[in-house]
């Protein structure tokens, strides 16, 4: 990833006041973040990155909703993101 800021301390102003939770482990304690841009696919923005305190993965947050990423990665033109299909219960 490129054009990268290391941010340490406070938290940003453009950061959720609460922290997502992890995805691997469920802990809200950060061990760090920066933010970074899609130079791969030319989504437009930033994005913060997240490094879990506890288990030490890294993740977005926030994390984007289905319709964001659906927009981001339009299926005729990205190939690995497939949201499941609804299934009835």
């Amino acid at each position: 990833m490129t054009d990268t800021a290391q941010v340490t301390g406070r938290r940003p102003p453009d950061v959720p006041a609460e922290a997502a939770a992890c995805p691997v482990c469920d802990s809200t304690r950060e061990a760090g973040r920066f933010q970074a841009r899609d130079p791969h696919y030319g989504n437009a923005g930033r994005w913060w990155l997240r490094r879990c305190a506890d288990c030490g993965s890294w993740g977005l947050d926030p994390i984007p909703s289905d319709a964001e990423l659906l927009r981001m990665y339009p299926a005729e033109s990205y190939y690995a993101f497939r949201l499941a299909p609804e299934r009835p219960l």
